[in-house]
C-alpha cells in the first residue's frame, strides 16, 4: 500500500474577545460539520468548554475534544 501526501490549507478563524461565546453558533455552523476543540483543563474547570460544547450541539456539529494543552 502506497501512501500519498497531501495538502490540507485551513484559513483560520477566530472569534476572541468579551461575549464571543454568543456569536459562535452562527459563525461555526458554515465551517462544516465536525470540530476540534483545543483548550486546556483550566478552561474545561471554569466552564468554558460545555459551552461551547452546547453550543456545537444545538448546531449539529459533531466534535471531538482536545484539553491536554498546558
Amino acid at each position: 500500500m502506497e501512501l500519498k501526501s497531501s495538502l490540507l490549507h485551513i484559513p483560520p478563524t477566530i472569534l476572541y474577545g468579551p461575549g464571543c461565546l454568543q456569536n459562535l453558533g452562527e459563525k461555526i455552523k458554515p465551517l462544516g460539520k465536525k470540530a476540534l476543540v483545543v483548550t486546556d483543563e483550566i478552561m474545561t474547570k471554569v466552564g468554558y468548554l460545555e459551552k461551547v460544547t452546547d453550543i456545537l450541539g444545538k448546531q449539529g456539529i459533531a466534535y471531538e475534544i482536545y484539553n491536554k494543552v498546558n
